[in-house]
């Protein structure tokens, strides 16, 4: 056991400090910094009510004394193995702390004897679940109920970092192993009264857990959480709602419904507007009476009044951070159930942070917005309530909609819709009230009745095909039914009708002109093909701090008189839409562009059963400022996935100003598709801070390739030697006892000689510069002077 005792320095901060963020409702007590990082952040109460900050630095853990708040005084800083993420938890007199690299385990701090002494000790005992036996070196969190149930997520080499729980009260200083809840990784945990929540990272998901009976836990229910990457989760006092955090740029803070763990609700998901879409991330989210308190990164520690979970409104805000929005910076945590009220905020750059709330309800707006000419309900309304503190949100499919602001009085509501007039009304508010409003808002044009039949080559009516009806002054979209209809209102005027189904052609209409409509319904062959004008179901997997992929219209940016995000679709597509690497252009190329990670999307799975020579073609953009010293961790590429196995189709590190085609290109060169689940992903990467990066994929298309070379044509020679392959289209060939006189023909995937080279037999090397071709696979044959024609390779040109 350590015994040791340090008064520290303070060096506070004037309390006039600008931040990027207007700071409301939370003023500054106090501020402390350190000089090292800061992680997370908890308080205590001593026996004599002396409130304490325990606070994770990068090499250690500090305890400081705020029994006067103003001058926060550090008492020790117990060192530890070097790492950036630190948790700890109370009980009792006992503080637990974990840390996710080196070998401390777990961190154990006696504060009975604060401020005057305090000890600690390191516990990593060998635990063995399932013949698996490691020491406890390390924890992503930690969390103890209310019986003395400690729970640590995320450790290695135990449970694949499932949450594991231990008994305290037999021996605080020496915790019981009783068993994993799981064998899901989780990155964080909440526990209380029998029932422990996981944050399940990698799945995307919250799970929900019975721990009565520790050896044998019951999944009670789980649920997707917004963004899929599920950072931490924490429930209101009544066990009714629970609030999730997903640590991804422009991430939500989700309010969920579990009274029903079977069938878990997400009601309300809520991002601060002054930072709707600038990447700002998340972190974590705790609820206090009614409230909750949320580090968010960048932007500080914001309030949230969440008295009516289905309305999440904000209602106060303390930005800790100077530099610009977005990334791994600012606010870790936030810490609010010291028995003074005081919020306790963790800064990485900063430190401590002692701030004083005043916690405020909301004035709520909620109501119904209407076609007045149908009385439908119309959806995507936007209601945005001007003020000191502006607030918006969108109308559902039912028209309904769910807002507030965080003062009361009177205000302007605007109601804007691309199909609608402007609509502005005089609201009166009040602090915790709903003020119900339903609004009509005035067509642009004349509404008529849109009716369309979809069918297949069977004439079989088909369901679920989406349809998107663009004019140059509005759109509205539609899905047909079981019957193969879309019947729904548009105005009066000629459209263009973009069209599809996946596993279906897609099908663009000109000039179709509503009321008359058409006289037959629209065939669909069957095929996998995507211009990606209506959304037929692709998946975005988020990995970056921001420039994610995006179905969207392009903004074009440029960087050196160069377009780095194109500002249109490719030019071969149907229409406007394509998957891009953040849409819009912002202020400059550096706001939306690729960065501090990777982003993919991926097709829906495709049977390619029934194809012959199934190949895969599309269009895409990748610009890269540093094409000259081609940073190994910038890239493009594209993957085939076939249930089992990846294989990689396409990378490319190549930048262009330009959209590019690709293929057709066999996949029968990579792997064997019969019956088997296809998808293909697009994956665009830029982990080097200083590039610029930018990404777009158009035209997805798999054809069936004509047969191009008959088996008599397919006999290959040997000892033939086609290097470095694949490559950049410098190509060597080699080959041994050839005695005819010919050419090296080299064709595309339709057949057609793009490329040739005379061969003699006096000669066994030749050099072929195949660069000027597109990227893809070409085969080689030998063409003697006879017309006889010999396979002898194929090559791999890469980008």
């Amino acid at each position: 056991m350590i015994k040791y005792k340090l008064f520290g320095l303070l060096i506070l901060l004037l309390a006039g400090r600008m931040y990027a963020q207007e700071n409301f409702n939370l003023s500054l007590v106090s501020q402390y910094s350190f000089p090292q990082e800061a992680s997370d952040i908890w308080g205590y109460v001593d026996s004599t009510g002396i409130e304490y900050a325990i606070i994770g630095l990068n090499r250690g853990t500090s305890v400081l004394s705020l029994e006067d708040p103003s001058f926060p005084e550090l008492l020790v800083t117990i060192p530890g193995a070097s790492s950036i993420w630190r948790d700890m938890k109370s009980w009792k007199q006992y503080v637990y702390v974990v840390a996710d690299r080196g070998t401390d385990g777990l961190l154990i701090i006696d504060m009975e004897n604060a401020p005057d002494e305090i000890n600690w000790t390191f516990w990593n005992d060998t635990i063995s679940i399932n013949e698996n036996k490691a020491p406890l070196n390390r924890c992503h969190n930690v969390y103890i109920d209310e019986k003395g149930i400690l729970y640590l997520a995320g450790c290695n080499q135990h449970a694949s970092g499932a949450i594991l729980m231990f008994d305290l009260k037999p021996d605080p200083l020496n915790p019981t192993f009783l068993g994993p809840t799981d064998f899901n990784y989780a990155h964080d945990v909440f526990a209380r009264g029998d029932t422990v929540y996981s944050s399940q990272i990698i799945l995307g998901q919250l799970a929900i857990f019975d721990t009565k009976d520790k050896q044998n836990p019951i999944l009670m229910g789980s649920a997707e959480t917004s963004l899929r990457f599920t950072h931490n989760l924490w429930p209101s006092d009544d066990g009714k709602y629970l609030f999730s955090t997903d640590e991804r740029p422009n991430g939500r803070v989700d309010a969920y419904d579990i009274t029903n763990m079977e069938d878990i609700i997400r009601l309300d998901e809520f991002l601060p507007l002054d930072v709707k879409g600038k990447g700002t991330i998340p972190h974590n989210v705790h609820y206090k009476d009614g409230y909750l308190i949320v580090s968010w990164y960048t932007s500080g520690c914001v309030v949230v009044d969440a008295h009516r979970p289905s309305n999440l409104v904000q209602v106060g805000s303390y930005d800790t951070f100077l530099g610009p929005d977005g990334g791994f910076n600012g606010a870790w945590g936030a810490y609010p159930w010291l028995p003074s009220g005081l919020v306790l905020v963790s800064d990485i750059q900063s430190g401590l942070f002692v701030l004083q709330p005043e916690y405020k309800r909301a004035s709520y707006l909620e109501g119904i917005v209407r076609d007045t000419i149908t009385g439908l309900p119309i959806n995507g309304a936007t209601i945005k309530i001007l003020g000191t503190r502006p607030n918006e949100a969108n109308s559902n499919f039912s028209g309904e909609y769910k807002t507030g602001i965080a003062e009361q009085g009177r205000f302007e509501v605007v109601f804007t819709h691309p199909n609608y007039f402007d609509k502005t009304v005089w609201v009166d508010m009040v602090q915790a009230e709903i003020t119900f409003l339903e609004v009509g808002m005035i067509p642009l044009g004349n509404p008529v009745t849109a009716e369309l039949l979809f069918v297949d080559t069977l004439q079989q009516p088909l369901e679920g095909v989406k349809v998107w009806f663009s004019h140059p002054f509005y759109y509205f979209e539609g899905v047909s039914d079981s019957s193969g209809r879309v019947s729904t209102l548009v105005y009066e005027g000629s459209y263009t009708l973009y069209a599809g189904k996946w596993a279906y052609e897609n099908k663009i209409l000109e000039e179709v002109s509503f009321p008359l409509g058409l006289d037959s319904a629209i065939l669909l062959k069957g095929a996998y093909e995507d211009d990606f004008e209506v959304d037929l179901g692709w998946t975005v997997k988020p990995g970056a701090s921001k420039g994610e992929f995006e179905r969207g219209i392009p903004e074009a940016t440029f960087y050196n008189s160069k377009m780095a995000n194109p500002g249109f679709a490719s030019p071969q597509s149907t229409g406007p839409y394509c998957y891009v690497t953040g849409a819009p252009a912002g202020d400059s190329p550096q706001d939306f562009n690729l960065e501090g990670g990777k982003t993919e999307f991926k097709s829906p799975a495709m049977d390619l059963t029934g194809y012959r020579d199934a190949a895969l073609s599309f269009d895409y953009w990748f610009f890269n400022d540093l094409i000259d010293s081609f940073p190994e961790n910038v890239e493009f590429k594209v993957v085939a996935f076939d249930g089992e196995k990846y294989f990689e189709i396409l990378k490319t590190k190549s930048s262009a100003s330009q959209w590019k085609t690709f293929g057709p290109v066999s996949l029968k060169n990579f792997f064997e598709y019969d019956d088997k689940s296809i998808e293909i992903i697009f994956v665009a990467s830029d982990y080097y801070p200083f590039a610029l990066v930018e990404a777009a994929v158009d035209r997805f298309k798999i054809v069936d390739l004509p047969l191009s070379v008959s088996q008599e044509e397919s006999r290959s020679y040997e000892n033939i030697l086609l290097y470095p392959n694949p490559g950049q289209g410098r190509v060597v060939l080699e080959w041994e006892n050839l005695k005819e006189e010919g050419k090296i023909e080299v064709i595309n995937s339709q057949g057609i000689g793009v490329y040739s080279v005379k061969a003699n037999p006096g000669s066994n090397r030749l050099f072929l510069d195949l660069s000027p071709l597109p990227p893809g696979f070409y085969p080689l044959f030998f063409v003697a002077n006879t017309g006889e024609k010999r396979l002898i390779g194929k090559y791999q040109l890469l980008r």
